[in-house]
């Protein structure tokens, strides 16, 4: 088979789920020296959709290597991604910063913020996402941007976005968890329960929905109907071996508001 239709097969093997298969065939156009480049990107982006880190890393690093008299934005923002998962943030914002000086690739931004806010340099990934939602309003973007705006203690820029984002996508259900805990935050708790609920009933394993929901029942008085919402929470946290989250829901359901225990 020719080199392009190898190529086609492999993409068409990779958008359907079939990663491995579609790796198999980059391996073997690899190992003949056919496309490198190319073959080389793609795998690398096969590797980190399988978490698969040291071995995207050698693509990338190869890849950047090739290209060093040619550089491609496509490529520093792919190894940016790789380092920001890794948590190598300083690494990670020099490929972004690279990628934007090769060609203003746009999107860098979404992707820098992310790095940004893993680092806890909240001012800055609300910038990045800003120009982000400019360039492209898409719900992803929206979503991390209404995020770091409840971070940032904005409520108000939050609840906006995140109904932005359900105008759009009605079936999202972290948009109603953010605009929920921001609602909570504003202590319109009515509002905040029915964003929790709207949110459960989309996706039902929500250990922090539940825990939200039931703290917004207490805030309401609402202390033994919260007790089973709450225990299920802490079910979901053990599920998700979350173990600060389930001792913070722990501490609630043994607190007198829930109990009805004399303080």
């Amino acid at each position: 088979m020719e080199t392009a239709n190898l190529r086609r097969l492999a993409d068409q093997r990779f958008a359907t789920g079939s990663i491995n298969a579609a790796i198999q065939i980059w391996s073997a156009l690899i190992a003949n020296q056919q496309d490198l480049e190319p073959c080389l990107y793609n795998r690398a982006q096969a590797y980190l959709v399988l978490s698969q880190w040291p071995l995207a890393q050698l693509d990338l690093d190869r890849l950047i290597a090739l290209q060093r008299s040619r550089p491609q934005s496509a490529s520093y923002l792919l190894r940016g991604i790789l380092n920001s998962e890794l948590g190598r943030i300083k690494p990670a914002l020099a490929d972004f910063d690279q990628a934007l000086r090769i060609d203003g690739n746009p999107l860098v931004y979404a992707n820098r913020a992310l790095a940004y806010q893993r680092d806890g340099q909240l001012a800055a990934a609300e910038a990045d996402l800003n120009l982000a939602v400019r360039r492209d309003a898409s719900v992803s973007n929206l979503h991390n941007l209404a995020v770091v705006q409840r971070l940032r203690g904005n409520p108000q820029a939050c609840i906006q976005n995140a109904t932005l984002v359900i105008r759009a996508k009605p079936t999202f259900a972290p948009a109603y968890t953010v605009r929920g805990q921001c609602l909570y935050s504003l202590r319109r708790y009515q509002e905040a329960i029915a964003d929790f609920l709207r949110s459960a009933a989309i996706q039902p394993v929500q250990a922090e929905v539940q825990h939200q929901l039931g703290l917004c029942m207490i805030a309401l008085g609402r202390g033994r109907e919260a007790n089973p919402v709450l225990l299920r929470a802490a079910d979901l946290y053990l599920a998700e071996r979350n173990t600060k989250g389930y001792e913070a829901v722990m501490q609630v359901l043994a607190s007198p508001a829930v109990t009805g225990a004399a303080p």
